[in-house]
């Protein structure tokens, strides 16, 4: 509750008769005050706003009242939750205990009015719906209808409506162009879990994918929203699969040195595999961002193209020559910046190593309806104005851009592991695993001398005027078996240090 009014600043909520027997006239509606500091905001009684408005047009115009201050008020819809209103006592009461009611506010949306983010449960999935010409008012459906279109969807698919959010508000109050909506499976029971950073990242991706752009604005904006989760949800899983690979890593310090090598090399090719999989979904994922992108891009730039050839085609037929070489000379600039845009797509992709086969067809084709689509509206105009020296600054933009398409390659496969730094890092491992075993074995040795030192301790306590005129036999012999000993410890190390080596 507190996240939705944070996100919709301006609310009112009107106190409605629950049955028909209540009377609720006297009760004013109660507008929501949010904190300019940032601290928590608070229901406030109008009293100028009384009564239970039944229409949206109705409601419309208390959220006007409600906030004069706010110009660009367009719409309204319920809130996706109910909120208690405390205190919410009738006009002209002084009194500070009244009851609580539990209503279900009225969002007054603005023109810069964004739907609500929807989270993304485990095993649910995201959809959509809309209207296929959101300017038709007859397209236009209410809150309830939406609903209801919405969860038929999740039950056409054996799922169940989780949640939903409008999309773009229609001129008609309480009407709306769309919804967008979460099924789940209905015998899942998914709790409502804090999604993480990633899941929030994956949700944006998803949005960006299924829902259309009303702007190219706004499609650059949310583009480059779904670019930014989409490196973050990548760079996750490469920080899972090393942390996976610094677990195998010591594993390796736990074996013995005969099965340590035969480990790596069976971590080297699990790593590898695993590694170049992750980078194939990456690849896919971003080859799917970039094609939805570019495909939205060149929508818009093909109806303000297609907008500005009929214009061109009107003024000819109207014998208005001077008007439609006005609109050839718009049609050639737009024509230029869209394939000069095209062009340094190409050749950033190829940069990256992202252009693939059909990328470089799709620019080559898209490349070549442009010029095509000019051609044959400079051929409408009398030569003299088609061929004007107004026009070659965008004919040599076309020719430059075929140019730079047709020196690419497509690029190479998704880039592979790298063998040598793979290498590097577990030949390092095995070092460290021979540098344990190194230093255990000088541990062992070290507990293999301290009996003989003993040995020789209680000798010379034993004959400690021998200490003075000489060593008794037997301590003599300690002393050569303590050597015999040292050196046989000596070979031992030897032989180690050529394990290692070998």
């Amino acid at each position: 509750q507190q996240q939705q009014q944070q996100q919709h600043q301006h609310q009112v909520a009107f106190a409605c008769p629950t049955d028909s027997a209540e009377n609720t006239d006297d009760l004013p509606a109660v507008v929501w005050l949010s904190d300019p500091a940032g601290g928590p905001g608070r229901w406030h009684a109008d009293p100028r706003l009384t009564g239970c408005p039944a229409t949206p047009s109705k409601q419309l115009e208390f959220c006007r009242l409600a906030y004069p201050h706010v110009k660009n008020i367009i719409n309204v819809a319920p809130a996706a939750e109910t909120v208690p209103v405390p205190n919410w006592c009738p006009s002209g009461s002084s009194a500070l205990d009244c009851p609580a009611r539990t209503v279900t506010p009225q969002l007054c949306l603005t023109s810069d009015f964004k739907s609500d983010a929807l989270l993304l449960p485990p095993n649910c999935r995201f959809d959509h719906r809309s209207a296929d010409n959101p300017r038709n008012p007859d397209e236009c459906r209410t809150f309830t209808q939406w609903r209801q279109v919405a969860r038929a969807r999740c039950a056409s698919v054996g799922e169940v409506l989780r949640t939903h959010s409008l999309l773009l508000p229609c001129s008609a109050a309480g009407k709306f162009a769309g919804v967008e909506f979460v099924c789940c499976p209905e015998t899942s029971a998914v709790p409502f879990a804090v999604p993480s950073v990633e899941d929030r990242d994956r949700e944006i991706v998803q949005r960006y994918l299924a829902l259309p752009t009303q702007s190219s604005a706004s499609e650059s904006e949310r583009y480059s929203q779904a670019s930014g989760s989409l490196n973050r949800i990548n760079q996750a899983s490469e920080a899972r699969l090393e942390s996976q690979m610094s677990s195998e890593e010591n594993r390796v310090l736990d074996q013995r040195r005969s099965s340590a090598s035969r480990l790596v090399s069976d971590i080297l090719n699990h790593y590898r595999r695993a590694y170049e999989s992750l980078q194939r979904q990456e690849s896919s994922e971003r080859q799917q961002l970039e094609s939805v992108h570019e495909d939205r891009l060149s929508d818009g730039v093909s109806a303000n193209l297609q907008r500005l050839r009929q214009l061109l085609s009107n003024a000819l037929d109207a014998g208005k020559s001077s008007q439609a070489v006005g609109y050839l000379r718009e049609l050639g600039r737009m024509t230029a910046a869209e394939a000069t845009r095209l062009a340094n797509q190409a050749v950033t992709m190829a940069t990256n190593n992202q252009l693939t086969d059909q990328r470089l067809d799709s620019a080559k084709q898209r490349l070549k309806q442009l010029r095509q689509q000019f051609d044959d509206a400079r051929k409408r105009l009398p030569a003299s104005e088609a061929s004007a020296d107004h026009l070659d600054d965008f004919i040599d933009s076309l020719r430059h851009a075929d140019l730079a398409i047709d020196r690419l390659k497509p690029s190479r496969s998704p880039s592979s592991v790298d063998e040598a730094a793979l290498a590097a890092r577990f030949a390092e491992i095995l070092r460290r695993h021979a540098e344990r075993d190194r230093r255990r074995l000088e541990q062992q040795q070290k507990q293999q001398q301290q009996p003989e030192r003993l040995e020789d301790h209680l000798a010379l306590m034993e004959h400690p005027h021998s200490a003075v005129g000489g060593i008794p036999s037997h301590v003599g012999a300690g002393r050569a078996v303590a050597s015999s000993s040292a050196a046989l410890s000596g070979i031992l190390g030897g032989l180690a240090t050529l394990l290692i080596i070998g």
